[in-house]
């Protein structure tokens, strides 16, 4: 029985990757979004992904993800760079030197957001 409070279909692909080095910087908001929730509800079907570690990422989307490769974790590390408040941190000193001036050369050259909609799969790259 479906719960008439959460109208939307949840159907998940749930992930947990880990990196055999360190590669996640971790934030003061640490949850990337697909997109900004807007309800509670929402919360339960929206994309989105958490680094719990250095090493490792729960991701939760509604499609197949497909690789997640290096590149993909650059991009997640510039998106927590860029909503976090307070701090950024991680395990390794150059992995966050290096998000730090990939970051910068995204907002630097206006392509900080495009990447995020590339981080997640949809109907249109997901083939």
């Amino acid at each position: 029985m479906r719960n008439s409070a959460y109208p939307h279909e949840i159907t998940k692909n749930l992930k947990m990757l880990e990196f055999a080095t360190e590669v996640f910087v971790l934030g003061d908001y640490p949850i990337l979004f697909k997109s900004t929730p807007k309800t509670f509800a929402d919360l339960g079907c929206m994309d989105y992904m958490l680094a719990l570690s250095s090493t490792r990422i729960y991701v939760n989307t509604a499609l197949e993800l497909g690789d997640f490769d290096k590149k993909k974790a650059y991009n997640y590390n510039a998106h927590i760079i860029e909503q976090s408040l307070k701090y950024v941190t991680s395990g390794n000193k150059k992995i966050l030197e290096d998000s730090v001036s990939y970051y910068k050369e995204l907002k630097r050259n206006n392509i900080l957001y495009p990447t995020k909609q590339m981080m997640f799969p949809s109907q249109i790259n997901s083939g």
